[in-house]
């Protein structure tokens, strides 16, 4: 008979065996459709304006389009246009299953490349020089323009070339511009550079370094560096983002993976005041990391009231975990378990990310919360089609005994019939609507007029040629395995690529491939296929199939994990076993560090006094193993709990301390006291003349004037905040005309800053702002590491003979060589007003999807919203004069501004 029932596989080869169980749903549906899948196709029509379409598998998918430059859009067809540039786009398909009362999702993205109007776009010329013996240049031609494109060097002393690559002997050592003009069609471009041939140069042509690794115990790899040159200084780029420095390091990291490793060699030359660079790089393996067994997962589960929810944490680490979740409404919180209620109706992006040491993962899910009055109304169908005729089956759930229904078959035709059957006059695919019109009884027992829709696509004349479906099975022997390709509805031409997980591929059909351990690996095949249709022409389709394979034979004990989270409430402390693995017949003993103990999974104690305990898990689970039987396991775990403390923010508290130089430039130092969690801060500094800063020390020149500086400190769900008053003057024997500037350009990692000062100054004083040493010329040229911003500040400073004394003057601003616009973009057409305001503040230019929320200077949060379009007004009538501080949250980037209330 129909029911739930739980069905589970068990595999035996040898004495190896594995067991697996899944719930499934039969005389019905099921709650996501295993082959539910959605694709995407996109045409550039010129001048930015791209066309979108996407197809799918299932008759009652809604789809949402991701263009990647933070828009989003509805429906199988789009059209969007784009700046010249590179977009990752995504499509989103989802359909409601009633049975399950929750939503199937799936997802196509690819990266486009949007040319724009000009027809030369991304060709531009491009050389290495290479100064040989024999006063010999060799010019190696890396231009972007196409294979039948002409060049033409000159080489600085009257000699030309037509070649690809340059190549040329000069009379004579020296100095030349060497340049190189690419052209092809109606496109051209030049790039020339100095060049030195004879003598031994700025830099020896023959330096060089080489790097040897090894991968020592935990997972632990030692580098060493060599070079030819007794001068030369190393820095490690380790691949995951991090650096390190000298001729021996060793590193860990956090994930195991195939790591692409650089050692850069550099030695200063004091003739040419240069320095001399070289580079050695390999792609190097580690099998593990600490954070390869931290999983962030949670369920989410509706409660009876209107849109609240419980989310029951499940995820899974070594050691204890901090959590963040970002509820999709502006909304966080940093408890393990958490019930939340949505205000408002509509679709949020619930993640949580878990924090264990250096570790972070995240798991994010969609929370479908529907309209309390018309949420009970949701069109659907679903069809039959034979041949040319369709038969559509009016699903629609929640609506009332009055309603109506419009058809709109993609053809032109139209119908008001619940179930109707149509005929198509041509082959093709259709995209169908219902729209659905019922009075329902409103909250208030007035009846409500409610409307929904939905559209599907129909493919008339029978299903889409693509039969093809990519399957394997893998016989694990240790680490070697043999895979056997059990792929479906092949064409007259197949391809396969295996990624095996491990950073390795193969084009065989049966390959048999050795792991480099013990260990889980995700392997994925990819079938590519061709197929002959009917009149003439092929299809090409593409499936993949990812799964993983578990090299050797584990101990059945290493499944089991204990853990625990606890959530004080006072004396009071509720305790929830996390452990992972445990069998049904698990049994949960607690020591609660008082003398008291306790059993089950999820106890509660009250402790006699305040005090701090260190709080006991020993779990006790029997499998059952074929060849084996029964098999009892053990493990434990232990964490110290605080019992009747006070308000957890109690820890944040925002410090500072304001250090003055001349003409009013004041460095800021942060001593504030952060909460003992992983998880980063945020800074909002308001200087009180009208400028902020977000960074964690700033520098800030004032005018003349007394200023209030205060600090707001924003840590988990905490907020702090402090202020102080300084007094600035402008008196003294240095000069108030004495002003710093600078400018910067950049180059990949490399930005060169070119101080300035408004009279003769004696010296400069860089402050590069990624804790580097300081630099102290008038112009700098400086290698940053991403990610950025970096605040680079520069102080000018002249001696003033009469008074016998030094003059300074400081200038600060945002220097990142890594930005690439978005950020920057997202709130430049932002505007906050008025200053001050009384009864309302607006905000305009907001980018979709915004959140806002009002902090008072005290940290409580006094205002929260979600706006709903470019523009949104706070009602701040009833807040209390003073100083508020606005924080705008957007996926793409996060920004504050302050807000004065009178």
């Amino acid at each position: 008979q129909a029911g739930t029932y739980e069905v589970c596989l068990t595999a035996f080869w040898g004495n190896c065996s594995d067991t697996t169980c899944t719930i499934v749903i039969v005389g019905g549906s099921e709650p996501c459709d295993p082959n539910f899948a959605v694709a995407m196709g996109w045409n550039d029509a010129g001048n930015g304006l791209v066309y979108f379409n996407g197809t799918t598998n299932h008759p009652n998918t809604n789809l949402l389009w991701y263009f990647g430059d933070g828009t989003e859009g509805y429906g199988p067809t789009a059209v969007h246009t784009y700046a010249p540039g590179s977009y990752y786009v995504c499509l989103s398909g989802w359909y409601y299953n009633p049975t399950t009362q929750d939503s199937c999702w799936t997802e196509d993205c690819m990266t486009i490349m949007v040319q724009g109007t000009d027809p030369c776009t991304g060709y531009e010329a491009c050389f290495v020089s290479n100064a040989l013996a024999n006063n010999v240049f060799f010019g190696d031609n890396c231009s972007s323009f196409p294979t039948n494109a002409q060049y033409l060097w000159s080489f600085g002393d009257g000699a030309t070339a037509t070649t690809e690559h340059g190549e040329h002997q000069y009379a004579q050592a020296g100095t030349y511009e060497v340049c190189l003009t690419a052209w092809w069609g109606n496109c051209s471009d030049t790039t020339c550079t100095i060049v030195i041939v004879g003598g031994s140069g700025p830099c020896d042509p023959n330096f060089a370094v080489a790097m040897t690794w090894n991968v020592g115990p935990e997972d632990v790899v030692s580098f060493t560096a060599t070079s030819n040159h007794i001068n030369t200084n190393f820095i490690w780029y380790y691949g995951d983002g991090t650096e390190g420095y000298g001729p021996s390091t060793t590193h860990t990291y956090a994930e195991g993976g195939s790591y692409a490793v650089c050692v850069s060699g550099w030695y200063y030359n004091a003739t040419t005041q240069d320095s001399c660079w070289v580079e050695d790089c390999e792609t190097i393996f580690v099998q593990s990391g600490p954070c390869d067994s931290v999983q962030a997962c949670f369920t989410a589960n509706a409660l009876p009231q209107p849109g609240a929810y419980y989310f029951a944490n499940c995820s899974t680490a070594p050691g204890t975990m901090e959590y963040l979740w970002h509820f999709g409404d502006g909304s966080t919180s940093t408890f393990a378990n958490v019930d939340h209620q949505f205000l408002a109706p509509g679709t949020y992006t619930v993640c949580l990310t878990v924090f264990y040491q250096t570790c972070a993962e995240d798991y994010c899910t969609t929370v479908v919360v529907p309209d309390t009055e018309c949420g009970g109304l949701m069109a659907n169908y679903g069809s039959i089609v034979t041949g040319n005729n369709v038969l559509f089956q009016n699903a629609t759930t929640g609506q009332g005994p009055n309603t109506q229904w419009y058809w709109d078959f993609g053809d032109g035709s139209t119908s008001n019939v619940s179930d109707p059957t149509h005929t198509y006059g041509a082959p093709g695919d259709y995209l169908v609507c219902l729209t659905v019109v019922s009075v329902l009884e409103g909250n208030g027992g007035q009846p409500v007029t409610c409307q929904d829709s939905y559209c599907g696509t129909i493919h008339a004349f029978g299903p889409n040629t693509c039969q093809l479906q990519a399957g394997f099975t893998a016989n694990v022997g240790d680490v070697t395995v043999q895979f056997s390709n059990t792929t479906t509805g092949t064409g007259f031409s197949t391809t396969w690529h295996w990624d095996f997980g491990d950073g390795t591929t193969s084009s065989d059909a049966q390959p048999s491939h050795i792991f480099p351990g013990l260990g889980t690996y995700e392997v994925c095949l990819t079938a590519v296929s061709i197929y002959e249709l009917a009149g003439g022409g092929v299809q090409t389709c593409v499936d993949t199939l990812c799964m993983p394979v578990v090299t050797g034979v584990a101990d059945v004990c290493d499944q089991l994990d204990a853990d625990f989270i606890a959530t004080a409430n006072g004396l009071s402390v509720q305790f929830v076993s996390t452990s992972a693995g445990p069998s049904p017949q698990s049994q949960f003993y607690w020591s609660f560090g008082d003398g008291s103990t306790g059993t089950g999974p999820n106890p509660a104690h009250t402790y006699a006094s305040q005090g701090i305990y260190e709080v006991c898990l020993h779990v006790v689970s029997v499998y059952e193993v074929p060849g084996q039987g029964l098999v009892t396991c053990e493990d434990d775990q232990c964490y110290t709990v605080d019992a009747g403390f006070g308000n957890p923010c109690d820890g944040l508290v925002a410090c500072f301390e304001a250090l003055p130089f001349e003409n009013g430039a004041y460095s800021f130092v942060n001593c504030s006291q952060l909460l003992p969690i992983n998880i980063p801060a945020y800074y909002f500094w308001d200087f009180g003349d009208g400028t902020t800063s977000d960074l964690a020390q700033p520098m800030h020149a004032f005018t003349a004037g007394s200023w209030t500086v205060c600090l707001t400190v924003m840590h988990g769900d905490c907020v702090d905040s402090t202020c102080t008053t300084i007094m600035v003057t402008q008196s003294g024997p240095c000069s108030p005309n004495f002003l710093a500037d600078f400018s910067w350009t950049a180059s990949g990692t490399a930005v060169v800053l070119n101080g300035s000062a408004t009279m003769p100054a004696n010296g400069f004083i860089w402050n590069f702002g990624d804790g580097s040493d300081p630099g102290y010329q008038q112009v700098m040229t400086h290698l940053y590491e991403p990610p950025g911003p970096f605040e680079v500040c520069l102080t000018a400073w002249y001696w003033n003979e009469q008074a016998e004394d030094t003059c300074f003057a400081s200038y600060c601003d945002v220097v990142n060589p890594f930005a690439n616009g978005v950020e920057e973009a997202l709130w430049s057409a932002m505007s906050v007003f008025p200053v001050p305001a009384h009864e309302h503040v607006t905000i305009t230019g907001l980018p979709h999807g915004t959140v806002l929320r009002l902090f008072a200077a005290d940290g409580r949060a006094v205002r929260s919203v979600n706006s709903t379009g470019t523009t949104q007004v706070l009602d701040v009538h009833a807040l209390a004069p003073g100083t508020y501080v606005l924080r705008l949250e957007h996926t793409q980037g996060t920004t504050h501004r302050k807000v004065v209330v009178e």
